[in-house]
């Protein structure tokens, strides 16, 4: 399941613009320039650096930068693109995003499954 992630200036602010976009993708090295042929004025870059090799785009139209986000990792990508913007991280569901502390990799998830593999144990144990 994914998760559609909007990066963009908070009003107030001058809006992301496509060569912004291509610069900072260029100051990355986890990112790569991909092509739309068929939208001007838009520019894609592929994140490279995801740690299951996931395919991981975020695509710059209309002021923002979009991406699917299928697990943690690529919020804390899409939190970090939006910090040196300075830009704001908005789910889609409109919340925000760019503040909120993700997970670590084998954290809430990894404890919760212990604890209840520990408590079955127990239980089984007891039951005998």
């Amino acid at each position: 399941m994914s998760y559609v992630l909007n990066i963009f200036r908070a009003p107030g602010k001058p809006p992301l613009t496509a060569e912004e976009w291509r610069s900072f993708i260029q100051s990355d090295s986890s990112l790569a320039l991909e092509s739309i042929p068929e939208q001007p004025g838009s520019a894609c870059a592929r994140w490279m650096a995801h740690p299951k090799q996931q395919l991981v785009l975020f695509t710059f139209a209309d002021g923002r930068i979009a991406t699917e986000a299928r697990d943690d990792v690529i919020i804390r990508k899409a939190q970090e693109i939006a910090r040196r913007l300075d830009a704001r991280l908005q789910g889609e569901e409109g919340e925000f995003l760019e503040d909120v502390e993700m997970p670590s990799r084998g954290g809430c998830a990894a404890t919760i499954c212990f604890a209840v593999a520990l408590l079955l144990s127990l239980i089984w144990l007891l039951s005998k």
